[in-house]
């Protein structure tokens, strides 16, 4: 697997060998790690659940997308409801000229 420079234990830098390419499969290894008691990792994890909170992220996105996609239904139920009080004043205005023109009822147009 990983080769060791004797010379340069800790601070090394591991050797992938041609048979680490050829593997087709995930590699699970039971070893410890071993360094000096001097030595600190290259990275040192941290736990804090407020560093990193990817679910608020995903829950903010997915707020901003719900909130953009009813807008957008919003203004195209007005569109449509524009277009047929347009479409029903025009055929009242067009067709008659009397007393009844200005008996509109746009709650009664499908």
């Amino acid at each position: 697997m990983h080769s060791l420079s004797s010379t340069q234990y800790g601070t090394h830098m591991p050797t992938i060998t041609d048979e680490a390419y050829q593997r087709t499969h995930t590699v699970c290894v039971h070893r410890r790690t071993r360094r000096k008691i001097d030595e600190l990792p290259s990275c040192v994890p941290t736990f804090d659940p407020c560093r990193n909170d990817t679910w608020a992220q995903r829950y903010r996105a997915l707020e901003r997308f719900v909130q953009a996609a009813r807008k957008v239904l919003v203004r195209l139920r007005c569109e449509r409801r524009l277009r047929q009080l347009q479409k029903a004043l025009r055929d009242k205005s067009g067709g008659q000229q009397g007393k009844n023109a200005g008996s509109l009822r746009p709650w009664s147009l499908s």
